[in-house]
């Protein structure tokens, strides 16, 4: 054969190749931005392996509530928009462009064309019309975002109106000017073809609230369609799951390839992370979160191998804090925890320098509001402050006539019992030792507080039906402190746990918070939305309604033949997305 014709052929074979190769891009991908660290050469191919110690829950995103679900979720599904998880600017995503009208009572969103669905169906305007019409702004379906974008109109809750303008634009219209609409939007997108069928509203014939069970864990992976960079492969409930590529991914590096660079992405469930760390170290995990209980053990073995420790700073939630149940059923403890003096002599009782290094190596910082330094938009440090003081504690408890009359050590409540109550955390975590070094303090000023250790998830489900007199906890942080705000602050937020009663007969101070929150959801200029932010931290910070303590760092390991993970993420993913590393996995490549 003539050397002109095997070069042509040749030529022919390496342009049928690219096109297999990434048949799969969309007319109008979503190319990376080049501000993402990719490295000079990232390679395709490979398996990327990581541990976690709670697996998901299901995959249904719409109902999720953990971030060991979103964790997973995150790789399968996509949304409108995202945060970019190395400068938090929001950008688009599933969307190609947005604009915002009417002073910000509107959004409009243009979809990208050509986008499939991981079994080849196109996603359209319709796909997003039943995501937020038919699940979340549904009440028969249990959904977060629901809450986050609903607009108080003169005491009155109300829903935006979703329009489809045409088969590739939507339209977001609320009642009133609403800013922080973006960060309750940035909610996965749903595939209406394969779930219609599974929702009341759309099908008669399954019963009310059918939709919340959809996706459980024991669903056929090859069911659960989404259009994020992976799909599920494999699913073995409390050992692993594996995610392969996505043949139809619509995620693009510069060059025009298709992302991600990994072939699979395999999550190990294990017990502990001490478990983590062993792994990590025999190199049977490529990237590991660490504790700053763990952090010297790792870091001194980073000098011999060839891994590097990053610190990514402070964590972007609430972390690690104490709420004082004031709906307890005790009478004399439901009095002490309604007084803000009282919540003010717990707060000088906390000895944050001590928990600091004796809990975290140092590697943590005292925390006195809602909004962590993390959060440069939004953080003040114009706050009220309980540095460690016994005695000022005990001149706030005597002032309110909590004193020990009896002279047994122990002071009492306004109905004459002893001062005791229990705290109750996940056993095992760093909750228990704060807890007990906090409960030693407690009692040089007459106070006993026992520490009990329980199930995370029994922990939780007391803590939502307020069955607890204290806990111990940390809340997840948020890019736009509203869906935090709302949720938790808010009287009426689904989880303002320590208490309840406060949805039909709120304090003072949850009047003005209510307020301020609304406010700041109504004005869209960002200097003015951070001051009234400024107000929501300083009256948090001076009625102590949540005891906040301190806030560690956020640390993590990686072997140098991971690519994409030097140029340190932001703690906000691991906060809102479970993991520092699986939000990016369409980033990471391997290098050997």
């Amino acid at each position: 054969m003539p050397k002109s014709k095997i070069a042509l052929v040749g030529l022919l074979f390496v342009m049928v190749f690219s096109l297999m190769a990434f048949a799969g891009l969309p007319e109008e991908p979503k190319v990376v931005s080049n501000r993402l660290n990719f490295g000079e050469n990232p390679q395709f191919g490979g398996t990327f392996v990581i541990s976690t110690t709670a697996g998901p829950e299901g995959f249904n995103p719409v109902v999720a509530t953990s971030t060991s679900t979103y964790a997973i979720t995150d790789m399968i599904f996509s949304r409108l928009f995202d945060v970019n998880p190395i400068t938090l600017e929001q950008e688009p995503e599933l969307a190609k462009s947005w604009e915002k009208t009417e002073g910000g009572r509107v959004y409009t969103f243009h979809l990208r064309k050509g986008v499939k669905w991981s079994d080849g169906e196109p996603l359209t305007a319709e796909d997003v019309l039943f995501t937020f019409q038919d699940l979340h702004f549904n009440d028969e379906i249990e959904s977060d975002t629901r809450s986050q974008l609903t607009v108080k109109v003169d005491g009155e809750k109300k829903l935006p109106k979703v329009e489809k303008v045409d088969e590739y634009t939507v339209k977001f219209t609320f009642p009133k000017v609403f800013a922080p609409a973006l960060e309750g939007l940035t909610t996965p997108i749903l595939p209406e073809h394969v779930l219609k069928d599974k929702v009341h509203k759309l099908n008669p014939e399954v019963e009310k609230g059918n939709f919340n069970e959809v996706w459980s864990l024991n669903t056929d992976p090859e069911k659960i369609v989404g259009c994020g960079p992976f799909v599920i492969d494999k699913f073995a409930s409390g050992r692993h799951i594996i995610l392969e590529k996505n043949p139809y991914s619509f995620f693009a590096n510069e060059k025009g390839e298709q992302l991600p660079y990994l072939d699979q992405v395999k999550v190990l469930f294990v017990e502990n992370e001490q478990a983590t760390v062993t792994k990590f170290l025999n190199r049977g995990v490529d990237v590991a979160s660490i504790s700053s209980g763990n952090y010297p053990t790792v870091k001194k073995r980073e000098s011999d191998q060839n891994f590097t420790v990053y610190r990514a700073g402070p964590g972007f939630g609430t972390s690690h804090n104490f709420g004082f149940n004031q709906d307890v059923e005790d009478e004399g403890l439901r009095k002490l925890f309604r007084t803000t003096e009282f919540r003010q002599a717990m707060a000088y009782a906390f000895d944050e320098e001590t928990v600091v290094q004796n809990v975290f190596n140092g590697l943590a910082q005292p925390q006195w509001g809602p909004i962590s330094a993390a959060n440069t938009l939004y953080h003040t440090s114009d706050l009220k402050k309980y540095p460690f003081n016994l005695e000022k504690a005990r001149e706030l408890l005597n002032e309110i006539d909590i004193t020990d009359e009896d002279g047994d050590g122990l002071r009492e409540t306004p109905t004459g019992e002893d001062l005791a109550f229990t705290v109750i955390t996940d056993a095992g975590g760093v909750r228990i030792d704060m807890a007990n070094l906090f409960a030693n303090d407690l009692k040089k000023i007459g106070v006993d507080m026992t520490v009990q250790g329980l199930e995370f998830g029994s922990v939780i489900n007391r803590m939502v039906d307020g069955k607890f007199e204290v806990a111990a906890m940390s809340l997840v942080g948020s890019r736009d402190p509203h869906g935090t705000a709302l949720n938790v602050f808010g009287p009426d937020g689904g989880f303002h746990y320590w208490h309840h009663s406060a949805s039909k007969d709120p304090n003072e101070t949850e009047k003005k918070i209510d307020e301020l929150i609304t406010k700041a959801a109504s004005t869209v200029n960002l200097s003015k939305r951070q001051e009234l932010y400024a107000q929501y931290q300083r009256i948090l910070s001076e009625q102590v309604p949540l005891l906040f303590t301190v806030q560690p760092e956020v640390l993590y390991s990686a072997w140098d033949y991971v690519g994409n993970v030097g140029e340190t993420p932001s703690p906000y993913l691991t906060e809102r997305r479970g993991s520092l590393f699986l939000p990016i996995a369409h980033l990471i490549y391997l290098k050997n």
